[in-house]
């Protein structure tokens, strides 16, 4: 990384150095162009392709348009394999209305895996079938989730954005669920863009210059069967709220927090990025202090909810009371579990603000985001300490900790080094 970009200072070397350990694991977590491209082709084949000649669902495709963390700016770049950024798809299909569910996840999951024209098994073997979804993985992990829909009852209010999913689910044999669900994503993803424009901070300036390169694929329109929307234009880091930012560090967080066993069950990243929206209208200047606010206030919201003894009920901001997001989330233990890391969390961001041990932060850092961050923040830290040292803006408090003077006391002091002061 550059390390030669200015750093925002506050006076506090620790505060500055913890702002921007943070700062980089989250440009660390950002999606490159190549990977968004990536996805974008990804989405636009498949969508063709549900809905191209001999499929089951041929001319009964009504639109297709992308949902999730990619619509609102939010994925992040996986650690594993396992937990690499998907794309949710929504599917909107005609003539489908409050059909069979079973029925219609099997005409998805057939127009997916049937052989294409030259009777190639484009997707044979990368496609499961799910309760509400049939999810295909790419040989490097990425996957897209594609959830059919059929439209809702026309002369509702905002009717075009609403529908109905399909929800199916059996095990060994034996019907457990089927029933239809009333959704609105899109309502959704206007919603959290509309609060995001409102939040009120401080401009913040970024660090690193490579690590914000601008996304250079052309924006395409496509004008398939499906009618696929455009793919969500990629957003570049310093494009983002710190808002965002801190919602991305939180779904890495849930990761690490899953793979070390501390929660059984994730908390779905809408469920984080609603709580996280709505834990207040103001936002810090620093990217720390905005994550350790955000995690308080849904520690605080859950905490709440377990003094009621009740299920954690979230809904979609946007159809308030119908559109739920925590019908498959927010038992007691699921909240018990997720409270404990965002309180470790809280704790280890407060802690990275005062300690100047290496080793101390190696592992808060390890601890929160995971090995592969901590390496990139600590290596990037040590480096911007290097160029501190060569152009003679270190300075060593009497506490110990390490700062740097403002650029024109560090060229006087270079000046006089050299004789010539």
């Amino acid at each position: 990384m550059n390390i030669h970009s200015p750093i925002p200072t506050t006076g506090n070397a620790l505060l500055d150095e913890a702002e921007l350990l943070v700062t980089v694991s989250a440009a660390a977590l950002q999606i490159s162009a190549t990977l968004h491209a990536q996805a974008e082709q990804n989405y636009n084949a498949l969508a063709d392709y549900i809905d191209a000649e001999g499929s089951p669902l041929q001319g009964r495709v009504l639109g297709v348009f992308a949902s999730g963390s990619f619509a609102i700016g939010a994925a992040i770049l996986g650690k594993t394999k396992s937990t690499q950024h998907d794309v949710d798809a929504v599917l909107v299909l005609g003539g489908a209305y409050l059909e069979d569910p079973e029925t219609v996840l099997n005409d998805v999951f057939r127009a997916i895996t049937r052989p294409d024209s030259q009777g190639r098994t484009r997707y044979q073997g990368k496609t499961m079938l799910n309760s509400r979804c049939i999810t295909v993985t790419y040989d490097d992990g990425r996957s897209i989730d594609i959830m059919p829909v059929c439209e809702f009852i026309l002369g509702q209010p905002d009717s075009d954005e609403c529908h109905y999913l399909f929800h199916h689910k059996a095990e060994s044999g034996k019907l457990v669920q089927s029933y239809h669900k009333r959704v609105r994503p899109k309502g959704f993803k206007r919603w959290y863009q509309d609060e995001d424009t409102k939040l009120v901070a401080s401009p913040k300036g970024f660090l690193f210059e490579d690590a914000f390169r601008r996304s250079v694929h052309d924006q395409q329109v496509l004008t398939t069967k499906a009618e696929a929307e455009p793919f969500p234009e990629a957003k570049l880091m310093e494009e983002k709220s710190l808002r965002t930012l801190v919602i991305q560090l939180l779904k890495r967080n849930r990761h690490i927090g899953r793979r070390r066993g501390k929660i059984q069950k994730c908390p779905p990243s809408v469920i984080i990025a609603t709580m996280a929206m709505q834990s207040g209208r103001f936002m810090e200047s620093l990217l720390v202090d905005e994550l350790i606010n955000v995690a308080t206030s849904i520690a605080t919201r859950l905490k709440t909810q377990i003094g009621t003894g009740k299920h954690l009920e979230i809904y979609n901001p946007s159809w308030d009371g119908i559109d739920k997001f925590s019908d498959r989330w927010g038992s007691l233990t699921d909240m018990r579990e997720y409270l404990t890391l965002l309180q470790e969390l809280v704790v280890d961001m407060k802690d990275l603000k005062t300690t100047l041990s290496s080793e101390a932060r190696k592992s808060i850092l390890r601890r929160a985001f995971g090995e592969d961050v901590s390496v990139s923040s600590l290596k990037t830290l040590s480096e911007r300490r290097a160029n501190n040292r060569f152009t003679g803006r270190t300075v060593v408090g009497r506490t110990g900790a390490i700062g740097t003077l403002p650029r024109s006391h560090a060229y006087q002091k270079k000046s006089r080094f050299f004789g010539q002061g």
